[in-house]
């Protein structure tokens, strides 16, 4: 067997603080029979944020590593909260480290929502997904409420 596929796989589990997470693709392959990559398309998932919102993620093309538990994004990148914020860029990691969860993408980076709009090279996101801190050159229009 040269490739294992799945239709509409899914994954649900919780973080080691208790806010919990899903992850479904359209598809998922493991190439060459390795249990410890999994390519998959179409990929979505949310988790829950530490201030009790939710972050819901989409994307073309997914890398799964098992062993490293990490989540390599690519293709329209697309993070939004509940909160009416939206992240878009081309590609994006999420793995855990001795602290929890982080994400960091080196590609050019837009930010949408109520209280405006930037523009970065790129971004980091703490352990807990919460603040984003834009990375590189960054261009920030504030016009919304701020209360």
């Amino acid at each position: 067997v040269t490739e294992m596929a799945m239709l509409a796989p899914a994954l649900s589990g919780a973080l080691k603080d208790g806010r919990s997470y899903q992850l479904t693709a359209e598809r998922a392959t493991l190439p060459n029979g390795d249990d410890q990559l999994v390519q998959m398309q179409n990929v979505r998932a949310t988790i829950d944020l530490l201030n009790n919102s939710q972050v819901n993620i989409r994307a073309d093309q997914g890398r799964f590593r098992r062993k490293t538990d990490q989540l390599e994004l690519t293709g329209n990148v697309v993070a939004t909260r509940n909160d009416g914020y939206k992240l878009e860029t081309a590609a994006a990691e999420i793995w855990r480290d001795s602290a929890g969860y982080a994400a960091k993408s080196t590609h050019p980076t837009r930010i949408t929502g109520p209280a405006g709009r930037a523009l970065a090279d790129g971004f980091v996101v703490v352990p807990g997904f919460d603040p984003i801190r834009l990375t590189g050159v960054v261009r920030l229009r504030l016009d919304g409420d701020f209360q």
